[in-house]
């Protein structure tokens, strides 16, 4: 039979600290104190979950870049949307999508899927989508202003509509991709003779 026993006050009390705290080096002085929360702009939020003016944080990323179409602007997630009845379709779809009671917010795969499927039946344009745990960054060709990202819920969604550079007329015949698929044995031992190993 196991006995409680009672943790003394002294436990909870501040310890102190196990090494000396470190003085900071002259050469890396420490970053700037934060201001005082009234000195920080208001961010008005539209979610129908979150509601109200929210206290905004402190932006420490290097200065905003030139956005790549005039129309283009900051959602209030802080990324770049040139689209705003894009930018509204994926809020939308993710918001319909963490309503349903039998889908979960870890299921990027079912949410990249019906957010593509959406916005290529509403725009009637081919779209990739990427859906991912944690930010990432992102260098794509798009079409026309079709390009967007938001952060919702912990999910990171890019949506873009796919450039067409090439014609079909262009591509080479589906024969000739028979060409480029694994190598064979006696073209692999080729290869060999030729390298050299360090």
């Amino acid at each position: 039979m196991l006995q409680e026993t009672a943790t003394p006050a002294s436990y909870y009390e501040a310890q102190p600290p196990r090494r000396p705290p470190s003085t900071p080096s002259p050469a890396h002085p420490p970053p700037p104190a934060q201001p005082p929360k009234a000195e920080l702009p208001l961010l008005k939020v539209e979610h129908p979950k979150i509601s109200g003016t929210k206290t905004a944080s402190r932006y420490y990323y290097p200065p905003r870049q030139r956005l790549p179409l005039p129309k283009c602007f900051y959602n209030p997630t802080g990324y770049v949307c040139c689209n705003e009845e894009l930018n509204n379709l994926m809020v939308k779809t993710f918001s319909e999508m963490e309503a349903r009671p039998k889908f979960h917010t870890c299921n990027v795969r079912a949410l990249a899927n019906v957010m593509q499927d959406r916005l290529q039946n509403r725009f009637n344009d081919t779209f990739e989508t990427i859906v991912a745990y944690d930010d990432f960054a992102q260098k794509v060709h798009f079409r026309g202003d079709l390009i967007c990202k938001v952060e919702l819920g912990g999910r990171y969604m890019l949506a873009y509509a796919a450039a067409r550079s090439l014609q079909e007329s262009e591509l080479p015949p589906l024969d000739a991709l028979n060409q480029l698929g694994p190598v064979d044995e006696t073209h692999h031992n080729l290869n060999k003779r030729r390298t050299i190993r360090i």
